[in-house]
């Protein structure tokens, strides 16, 4: 046995010793199990999410985004500089690049907690 088992069953015996119940007749075991599956409900969310996000992604790229972030990004960072406001183009550019960001970081956040 190594020191995780160890401290596992230590654990596991703190918690029981520790652990509370009161007597509900039934009622925690009724309210679990009318609860909605959520496999059924993550499958279609994970399923839509992947879909407009690979979508975006290659709409991105087929209409040459990289080159429009940067173009746009130095004209913001230009007129801010002049106190001059941005076009809107800029600004719905670099926004639309931050979404993706914002996208990808969420399917991570969504994997990691499945």
């Amino acid at each position: 046995m190594n020191k995780n088992d160890d401290f596992d069953k230590f654990l596991k015996n703190r918690f029981q010793k520790a652990r509370y119940k009161i007597k509900d007749d039934g009622f925690s075991e009724k309210v679990i199990s009318n609860l909605p599956k959520i496999s059924d409900y993550s499958i279609r969310r994970n399923f839509v999410i992947y879909v407009f996000g690979i979508l975006s992604v290659v709409l991105f790229f087929i209409s040459n985004g990289f080159k429009s972030l940067i173009i746009s990004v130095i004209e913001v960072l230009n007129n801010s500089s002049h106190l001059i406001t941005p076009s809107l183009m800029s600004l719905i550019v670099i926004m639309a690049f931050l979404s993706i960001i914002v996208f990808i970081t969420g399917l991570e956040y969504n994997r990691s907690t499945i």
